[in-house]
């Protein structure tokens, strides 16, 4: 039963000692629970080289997008290109759309010039056939006057002969007029039909117009916008590449040999604070950025007013910078 409940030692002088069977199963446990943080230690350090595996691929998958490890200075000349190219782009656009709107227009009043002549023409022309129906129907009337016979020293028969011949005469002249009135009306109603016609298809014209009016406007609308917008971005990224600027040369000054610190000092302090104080100076003498006294953050798409320039929007996009110092250069806007 002792050895049993115990566990046999041999020592270093060789004899043996009886270890107890509850400091065994301890002993036991404590290499157990070892052995089980050693295993999960491995596992952790697994996981970790193989995140910074990951990393790794993705900073170089970044590097390769930005253009094989380009500075900041050149993505951000880069994109100013790029905004600058889309602007001339868009301005040429709205080039042409303003002289196709124009050539339209010119069209518009060459179309409705040719309308008011053909109404006009056409009025003279009912005119005209109205007062030659008046005068046919007043010459022939004088006419029948004229030719009538006076005789009084005639026999009654001959009376009624001259009678029923003048009848006759008289009823061939009513059919002359019927007629004449029948062909009148005919070239009046043809001559309305035409006109009916002629109106139609300007209504049609007019309307296919001004529809095309509308679209060329809405385009217009969204174009400028496009462009207010880009040229808002623009100017707070040029405000960005002044600041990086000023700061690139504040470090070549400080840079420089122990020596020259001493005796270059005051010109570099001066310099560095004018090239500060012009910050905004250079922004407002640029005229080509200036859209409707506003300006745009180049990190988040906020919109500053013109006299709020020196103030809100310095504050605004020094607090971007300095958040983005410690960090890669990531534009938030959308």
């Amino acid at each position: 039963n002792k050895i049993s409940n115990h566990s046999v030692k041999q020592n270093s002088s060789g004899k043996i000692e009886f270890i107890p069977a509850a400091s065994h199963y301890a002993l036991k446990l404590a290499f157990q629970s070892i052995k089980e943080r050693y295993d999960k230690l491995q596992d952790r350090l697994g996981a970790l080289e193989e995140e910074n595996e990951r990393f790794k691929e993705n900073g170089n998958n970044k590097q390769l997008q930005n253009g094989s490890g380009c500075s900041r200075m050149e993505i951000l000349e880069k994109k100013i290109d790029e905004l600058s190219r889309q602007k001339a782009q868009l301005s040429h656009h709205i080039f042409m759309l303003a002289n196709e709107n124009k050539d339209l227009w010119s069209n518009l009043s060459k179309l409705t010039e040719e309308k008011q002549i053909l109404v006009n023409q056409l009025r003279d022309l009912i005119a005209k056939t109205a007062s030659e129906e008046k005068q046919e129907v007043k010459s022939k009337s004088q006419k029948d006057n004229i030719e009538a016979p006076i005789e009084t020293d005639s026999n009654p028969e001959d009376q009624l002969k001259e009678f029923s011949s003048t009848d006759e005469d008289n009823k061939e002249s009513l059919q002359s007029l019927e007629t004449i009135k029948d062909f009148s009306l005919l070239q009046f109603e043809n001559q309305v039909d035409l006109i009916d016609d002629l109106n139609t298809e300007l209504k049609e014209v007019l309307n296919k117009m001004n529809e095309d009016k509308v679209v060329l406007q809405q385009q217009q609308a969204g174009l400028k916008e496009a462009l207010r917008t880009m040229r808002r971005m623009y100017q707070g990224m040029k405000m960005y590449i002044i600041y990086l600027q000023n700061l690139k040369t504040d470090d070549n000054d400080s840079l420089s040999p122990e020596t020259n610190v001493n005796c270059d000092s005051d010109k570099s302090e001066t310099n560095s604070t004018e090239e500060k104080a012009n910050l905004y100076d250079q922004l407002e003498s640029n005229d080509d950025i200036t859209v409707n006294d506003e300006m745009m953050c180049p990190f988040c798409g906020k919109l500053f007013a013109r006299s709020t320039l020196a103030e809100d929007f310095s504050k605004h996009f020094l607090n971007h910078v300095k958040d983005c110092s410690s960090n890669s250069l990531v534009f938030s806007f959308t």
